[in-house]
């Protein structure tokens, strides 16, 4: 085969070959969610759902416009053959850190509290961000979470291990009048 559309292909396999892995994860998980009952596949589900379709959408983009051999990887990580192990582990070192502690963030105070914390401190901290651009990022996953989910679909978010956490953030809350 020696028309362009092959190689074209060839060069995007590592995409839309990772892209099918992860579509057969999520098509998996959906077939589980469906033996859920009712009320607690709505969120599994919608979850799913969103990663099928942006699965499927990397898989046509990689096939239809597969990246210049020496195209940018978009990866805030470098990866050529001249970059040490000690180098990698160093750059990514604060990667994992920040990826760590909203995780220990969600368990201990639960995710309605930990995430907004976590969004202000990287927005401030790792990218500089706008006090507006912070807003924004904590008002609109705040109007999904609390809004969509916890009231409207009545699906809990994970409270955290700390017992009164949310009743000592609602109360200073409360006395600083927001």
């Amino acid at each position: 085969m020696s028309d362009g559309s092959s190689s074209r292909i060839m060069r995007a396999a590592p995409s839309w070959t990772l892209g099918l892995f992860f579509l057969a994860i999520f098509v998996a998980a959906l077939v589980v969610a469906f033996g859920f009952p009712q009320r607690a596949r709505l969120f599994p589900m919608f979850v799913i759902s969103v990663g099928i379709l942006l699965v499927l959408a990397e898989i046509v983009i990689a096939m239809i416009w597969p990246p210049a051999a020496d195209a940018d990887t978009g990866l805030d990580l470098k990866a050529d053959d001249d970059y040490g192990f000690a180098e990698a582990f160093r750059e990514g070192l604060p990667i994992f850190a920040w990826i760590g502690g909203l995780i220990v963030g969600i368990w201990l105070i639960g995710t309605t509290l930990a995430v907004p914390l976590w969004l202000v401190s990287y927005f401030t901290v790792m990218v500089g961000g706008s006090p507006l651009a912070t807003a924004a990022t904590v008002a609109g996953f705040l109007v999904l979470t609390v809004g969509l989910f916890d009231y409207l679909l009545q699906v809990p978010w994970p409270g955290g291990e700390i017992p009164g956490i949310h009743e000592w953030a609602q109360a200073l809350l409360q006395t600083l009048g927001i």
